[in-house]
C-alpha cells in the first residue's frame, strides 16, 4: 500500500474533539449579504455569518450562538463534536481515502479515486468498516453535490485500531491541508455533500450520534445547509 501517513500530518487531528463550557438556545442566525466574518478558533462565538478559507476557497455558513470554530469546521461548545450527544459540521479537501480507516497505517487506496465527486463517493461507499448509503445527486445552496450517509459500528472498538502518540485512531481520510478526518466514537452518524471545486473535491461533513436530539440534529442541519462555497 501506498501513502503511508506520518505523525506530522496527525497533529491536528485532536482539535475536534474539545468542548467548552456553555450551551446554547439561540436561533440560527439569518443568512446576509454582509462580508463574513473570519471564523475565530477555540472561543464560544455569537450568531452570525463566518467562514473559513480552504485551498483558495471560501466556505461562509450561518451560525447560532455557542458554538466555537476549530480549524476545520464548527462544535457546540457545551457538548462538543464527541459521543453521546455532540455534533460538528466540518470541511475538507479530500483527495484520497484509507483503504482500512481502522489500520490508517497500511496507507491510502491505491489506485486512488479518479478526480471528481462520484468517484469518491464511490470509494467511500466501499470503504472498509463503515455502513453507507447509496450516493445520490442533491444540492448545497445552488452548487451540486453528491450525497450520501456514513455510520461507525456502534460495536467498533478503537483499542483494535492503529495508534498514533498512545491514542487509537478510525482515520478516514487525509485533509490536502494537513491533519485528517477521524471517528470520535462507536455509532457516529455522518451525512456528506460532495462537491467538485476546479480540481478539488470539497466534503461538507455532518455529524451526530444516536443519542443526539432531534432539536440539536435539526440546529446541526440548518448551519450545514446554509454554506455557501466561492
Amino acid at each position: 500500500m501506498k501513502g503511508r501517513t506520518t505523525v506530522a500530518a496527525l497533529s491536528l487531528l485532536l482539535v475536534l474533539a474539545a468542548s467548552c463550557d456553555r450551551a446554547s438556545d439561540a436561533a440560527l442566525a439569518s443568512p446576509s449579504d454582509a462580508t463574513p466574518q473570519p471564523l475565530p478558533e477555540g472561543r464560544t462565538l455569537e450568531s452570525g455569518t463566518y467562514a473559513i478559507e480552504l485551498d483558495g476557497h471560501q466556505i461562509a455558513f450561518d451560525l447560532p450562538a455557542g458554538w466555537e470554530g476549530f480549524g476545520y469546521g464548527v462544535f457546540p461548545s457545551y457538548e462538543g463534536a464527541g459521543p453521546p450527544t455532540g455534533r460538528g459540521v466540518s470541511f475538507w479537501l479530500v483527495d484520497n481515502i484509507y483503504a482500512n480507516p481502522c489500520r490508517w497505517d497500511e496507507g491510502l487506496l491505491d489506485p486512488p479515486p479518479k478526480p471528481s465527486a462520484d468517484a469518491l463517493a464511490d470509494a467511500l461507499k466501499t470503504q472498509w468498516g463503515r455502513d453507507a448509503t447509496q450516493p445520490t445527486t442533491g444540492s448545497l445552496n445552488g452548487n451540486t453535490a453528491i450525497e450520501m450517509d456514513l455510520t461507525v459500528p456502534a460495536d467498533l472498538d478503537l483499542g483494535t485500531c492503529a495508534r498514533n502518540q498512545g491514542e487509537h485512531y478510525f482515520l478516514y481520510w487525509p485533509q490536502r491541508v494537513g491533519g485528517g478526518r477521524y471517528t470520535q466514537g462507536p455509532g457516529q452518524r455522518e451525512h456528506l455533500w460532495i462537491l467538485d471545486l476546479d480540481g478539488a473535491r470539497l466534503v461538507v461533513d455532518a455529524s451526530s450520534f444516536p443519542k443526539t436530539s432531534p432539536e440539536a440534529r435539526t440546529e446541526l442541519w440548518d448551519i450545514a445547509t446554509s454554506v455557501r462555497v466561492t
